[in-house]
């Protein structure tokens, strides 16, 4: 199950905050994506946030180990 859209995980991945080795190619490209735009002023946190949880939930089975590493489950 992927984790609640409000945890602040979510948020910190994106600003780069959690620095973990992610296993999935598509999902670590997403996150630096993200980060990049938002530290760029193209995304605000909170479409950025609804980006990635849509991302994961769409690929839950492929992120799974990453999502538990994440979020500590």
């Amino acid at each position: 199950m992927v984790p609640d859209i409000n945890r602040l995980e979510w948020q910190e991945l994106i600003k780069g905050k959690i620095q973990l080795k992610i296993e999935s190619f598509s999902l670590q490209m997403k996150i630096s994506s993200l980060n990049r735009n938002f530290k760029n002023g193209i995304i605000k946190i909170d479409r950025a946030v609804k980006e990635l949880h849509d991302l994961c939930e769409k690929y839950e089975k492929i992120y799974t180990n990453d999502l538990n590493r994440i979020f500590k489950n």
